[in-house]
């Protein structure tokens, strides 16, 4: 975006040629307000003056009056209308998240001038404000072919890719840039935010560092930095970064929500819930901040507080739509007695697990409910509900009922407390037959124990949850036998059982959960970290002990050994971020016992 007027206008047979150069020149030495008296004298005398009016604009621009720079600079395009007009029009409306409307006139800017480097770099960056990222790398290419020594666009593109997730090439990218201007403190912002996508996190904060040597009172990177440290547990680092980001910029919500989410990270939660409560009174409808409130009030037990904030999971940016919305929603206050409700599961399998016993409550209370599942688990569902229940699974077609409710929504529906909670000893059950075949296949061992080490990796915390396999070979003794009990194995954990363990793998002999119940119920023990196999071992009412990472998620509450969802359950969890050895260790002790 240019920082300086640059001449577009006609000025050929113009009486007032001579007065906009001399206003442009003081314009272009900084003389600001020379500049805005010339130009208005033109106006004064001819009020339809394209560069006058142009010229007048990117001063209101300059000044921070963006609505009125928008309004002169659209007189002057109506009048004249101009490729480099048009650039200095879409800044403003991009500076007023105007994207659509600043697009259109990129989009006929490029098409009067399509060699003009810089139009093509904003036409890239307003692509990216409007999610579409893959089309913003396309322009800012088409940019820097025009002008490859172009540091602003390839930073640009980095930002793009980076996106895309393409985090190798984006830090190529912002390189690229740093080697034309070394002091490209944006370039060097963004390229801590690549290394930190890459888990380079000493580079990330080598960068940021570079960027604040440059300037001190750059936030944005203060911020990030904050946000790099809190990764490596370096809390008390990370709070001192956004305190002094917040320092330079009070009103600085991304730095707030991010020292709050460092609260909770350090396991400090009433600090977080405060922290999230005092951004939310600046930002109302900050729906990560919502979110974020709503589990740490549920980590603490306020389930009140909780279910009625738990509506928020819609509005998070990854959030899929709610389903079977063609029917009412039952809020808990409608009577159930003769009617009919859909309930449906919308989160994870151990979601699903938790909550599938509280279709009984609602058996209970007369209603005649159908259950909609993911599929692996609707036999093992059906079969343990009982024919009340009618499971199906996701996909088949869905029947008509009189209400439906999300699977979570039903503890706030059903006005669950802490106190409250329906939990069984058992409500799932394994088919017997299918368990008889697998304790044939299991054979003969004192003492068998199920283990689990890791989850998806996919998901945003599996790295602080799961545990490499090789840490569970001091269980490995004489008189016990160690299964693994998860379909996907990590490559590092499948390589070390095949040269040093005698741990037997059930991952490829598991079709659903049917199997992984029958094996469970053959078990002694099983010991897991916080995935659906914990869940299920819970439900089955089969030993089960759950390796917690420092800050669990809600459903296991804090600093407890017990869980008032699953009474078999035992809790074992870390004292500091990252660190299993004590948990471990926890873990050896309570087996010689």
């Amino acid at each position: 975006m240019p920082k300086h007027p640059s001449s577009s206008s006609k000025t050929r047979q113009d009486p007032m040629a001579n007065y906009l150069a001399q206003g442009l020149a003081a314009h272009q030495r900084g003389q600001v307000e020379e500049a805005a008296r010339l130009y208005a004298f033109i106006l004064g005398k001819n009020p339809a003056h394209a560069g006058a009016l142009h010229f007048s604009g990117v001063i209101k621009l300059q000044d921070g009056d963006v609505e009125a720079g928008i309004e002169l600079i659209g007189r002057a395009i109506r009048i004249q209308p101009d490729p480099t007009m048009r650039c200095n029009l879409a800044n403003g409306l991009i500076k007023l998240r105007r994207y659509p409307e600043a697009l259109e006139q990129l989009q006929l800017s490029v098409a009067q001038d399509p060699r003009n480097a810089a139009t093509h770099t904003n036409l890239g960056l307003v692509l990216a404000n409007l999610q579409r990222p893959a089309e913003a790398i396309l322009a800012h290419q088409k940019a820097l072919a025009l002008q490859p020594d172009f540091p602003e666009a390839l930073n640009n593109l980095g930002n793009a890719q980076r996106a895309l997730r393409q985090y190798e090439e984006a830090l190529a990218s912002y390189d690229r840039a740093l080697r034309l201007n070394p002091r490209h403190i944006a370039a060097l912002n963004n390229r801590g935010l690549a290394l930190a996508a890459l888990q380079r996190l000493d580079e990330a904060i080598a960068s940021y560092d570079a960027a604040l040597a440059l300037r001190a009172d750059y936030p944005e990177a203060l911020n990030n930095k904050g946000t790099t440290l809190k990764e490596k547990n370096d809390f008390a680092a990370a709070q001192a970064c956004y305190d002094k980001a917040l320092a330079l910029r009070p009103d600085y919500i991304e730095a707030l929500y991010n020292r709050a989410n460092a609260l909770g990270a350090a396991n400090q939660q009433t600090e977080a819930l405060n922290a999230y409560r005092s951004l939310l009174t600046r930002q109302p409808g900050h729906a990560d901040a919502h979110w974020n409130a709503t589990l740490t009030e549920l980590l603490l037990g306020h389930f009140a507080a909780g279910w009625a904030g738990y509506h928020w999971r819609w509005k998070m940016p990854l959030a899929e739509a709610p389903r079977h919305t063609d029917r009412p929603a039952w809020s808990g206050a409608e009577t159930l007695q003769g009617r009919s409700i859909l309930l449906w599961a919308e989160q994870g399998l151990g979601d699903t697990i938790q909550f599938c016993r509280l279709a009984l409550v609602l058996v209970e209370r007369g209603a005649h409910v159908w259950l909609e599942v993911q599929a692996p688990l609707a036999s093992l569902l059906q079969r343990s509900l009982g024919p009340q229940v009618k499971v199906f699974a996701r996909g088949e077609a869905v029947p008509t009922t009189d209400f439906h409710c999300p699977l979570l929504d039903l503890p706030g529906a059903l006005r669950i407390d802490l106190a409250g909670i329906p939990a069984p000893k058992k409500y799932l059950h394994a088919d017997a037959a299918l368990g008889a075949d697998w304790r044939n296949k299991l054979g003969q061992a004192q003492r068998k124990i199920g283990i689990v080490c890791s989850g998806n990796p996919n998901l945003a915390n599996d790295r602080r949850r799961s545990i490499p396999l090789h840490n569970f070979g001091v269980l490995e003794t004489d008189n016990t036998r160690l299964f693994l009990l998860q379909k996907e194995c990590r490559p590092a954990d499948l390589e070390w059982m095949t040269k040093q363990s005698n741990i037997l793998n059930l991952g490829e002999q598991l079709r659903d959960f049917e199997d992984t119940a029958a094996i469970i119920e053959q078990l002694d023990l099983v010991i897991s970290v916080d995935t659906s196999v914990a869940h299920l071992a819970g439900a089955l009412g089969k030993p089960v002990w759950i390796l917690l990472p420092y800050v669990p998620d809600w459903r296991w509450l804090c600093e407890r050994t017990d869980n008032p969802w699953y009474p078999s359950a035992r809790l074992f969890r870390q004292s500091r971020p990252g660190d299993w050895s004590e948990v471990l260790a926890q873990l050896r002790q309570a087996l010689t016992h």
